[in-house]
């Protein structure tokens, strides 16, 4: 039997500190355990601006007289102007401007007598016509700003007016054609040349200036209505 004693395995440092003693368990606060963050409240929406008192206004129309300037109804335009044979199609606007679009010839002879036309008229100078929908409103609208009464007030406010505008039609073909076919975006300069497409044809157009109000009144006009 042998005398010597067998020692179990040493355990290395690593493992002794690994797992001889567990780690403590931290240290809590004398205070208690802290308190969640507060929600904050919900923002309040910013209460709606006042809002501003209503602007009513209208135009004053400048003159009494408005000149209407519609190739609608005024008839074959190639018959009046230049004698040719009556034609029933061509009482229609859109199809006398695409008869203008295919035949050169009558093209170029319609723009003579329109142009010798216009050199009568002696016009210079740039004028103001309108677009006929928004005359309407213009021309038949009661003229603001109305005075509201107070509530102390017993007198009832008096009903505002339209302004009093007479509208007359020019009837003289070679005069609505060279208007139709000269105006820019509402605005009619003297050496505008002539555009007979049926996108300038088709067009309605009035105008309060004095001096289409006069030629208008010179070659024949017919009082005529807002609807």
């Amino acid at each position: 039997m042998s005398l010597l004693r067998r020692n179990s395995p040493t355990s290395s440092l690593a493992q002794t500190a690994a797992g001889s003693t567990p780690p403590a368990a931290p240290r809590q606060s004398p205070f208690g355990a802290p308190r969640p963050a507060p929600t904050p409240p919900p923002a309040r929406p910013f209460p709606p601006l006042p809002s501003a008192p209503a602007a009513q206004f209208s135009v004053i129309p400048h003159g009494e007289t408005v000149m209407r300037f519609q190739l609608k109804g005024l008839g074959d335009p190639f018959h009046r102007l230049l004698g040719e044979p009556l034609n029933l199609d061509y009482a229609v606007p859109q199809k006398a401007a695409d008869a203008l679009q295919k035949d050169a010839v009558l093209h170029q002879r319609v723009v003579e007598s329109l142009d010798r036309s216009w050199e009568g008229y002696k016009m210079v100078g740039a004028m103001l016509l309108s677009p006929y929908d928004v005359a309407l409103n213009v021309y038949t609208t009661p003229l603001h700003p109305v005075p509201f009464p107070d509530d102390d007030e017993t007198d009832a406010t008096p009903a505002p007016t339209a302004p009093k505008s007479e509208l007359v039609r020019a009837i003289d073909l070679a005069l609505v054609l060279n208007v139709l076919a000269r105006v820019r975006d509402g605005i009619l300069v003297a050496h505008t040349p002539l555009a007979l497409e049926p996108a300038f044809l088709d067009k309605v157009w009035v105008t309060s200036e004095a001096r289409l109000v006069a030629l208008g009144r010179a070659t024949g006009c017919l009082e005529d209505v807002w609807a």
